[in-house]
């Protein structure tokens, strides 16, 4: 099968950023899952405070932006091709997918960031590595449901009838990878940094409490509630539901 076709998908998320890579090429191959890995890596830099802040508002001292990054080459065999009043339809089933998994982190700090800081930030990378174990299993187990599938796509020619199908299996493949690594790494850092406003936390039991909590049972958003006080005034109070 002569026929190539590359996509390209993104999912990005502000201070623990996670972003998606996917890319698809033709051919007719066996039903397989085949991975490869590559080691974590991570990045320190050091910039303004005015650099750093995000949206989360003017008390953020570091951030630590990670990205899932999924590199993927589909095989796929053509099911049935119609022709009619000048639109192609086409019916394909996906027969191999090869996936590239790597985690680039990069941990940003101010020029001198104290000891507390850094320790904070690099929780994160490790939550973020701990997950990303996982990230073989997590592909494979995203992977094998689409060769079990026939999808189908329409266009103007067979090229953009193709583009149609394999956005559909793409869009599958690449968001349950991202539930299973970018969304569980989002409610673990929920927890971790519940756990480590306290003034005398120690962050590598911080991330430990945070995996065995996370384990227990999946946490749900941390939110803000507004509690009266006797003397009739409001203060936020900070909820960690679970």
């Amino acid at each position: 099968m002569k026929t190539f076709l590359r996509l390209r998908m993104l999912i990005a998320t502000q201070i623990c950023c996670a972003a998606l890579f996917c890319s698809i090429f033709a051919l007719k191959s066996h039903m397989t899952v085949d991975v490869l890995t590559a080691e974590p890596t991570i990045k320190t830099k050091y910039v303004k405070q005015a650099d750093i802040l995000t949206e989360f508002g003017p008390d953020t001292k570091a951030r630590c932006d990670y990205k899932f990054v999924l590199e993927s080459l589909m095989d796929y065999d053509i099911l049935e091709e119609v022709n009619e009043n000048n639109k192609c339809l086409i019916r394909l089933k996906i027969s191999t997918v090869h996936a590239s998994l790597s985690l680039p982190i990069e941990i940003l700090y101010p020029p001198s960031p104290d000891e507390r800081t850094k320790a904070h930030e690099m929780g994160h990378a490790t939550i973020c590595k701990r997950v990303y174990k996982n990230a073989s299993v997590a592909i494979k187990d995203a992977a094998k449901p689409l060769l079990e599938r026939v999808y189908t796509g329409q266009g103007a020619n067979k090229e953009e009838a193709l583009d149609e199908a394999l956005q559909i299996a793409l869009n599958e493949l690449g968001g349950e990878y991202n539930m299973q690594t970018a969304d569980v790494t989002k409610d673990i850092f929920e927890i971790y940094d519940f756990l480590e406003l306290g003034e005398n936390t120690n962050s590598n039991e911080s991330v430990e409490e945070s995996f065995r909590r996370f384990e227990h049972g999946k946490t749900r958003r941390i939110t803000w509630q507004k509690k009266n006080t006797s003397k009739g005034t409001g203060r936020d109070i900070l909820v960690l539901k679970l």
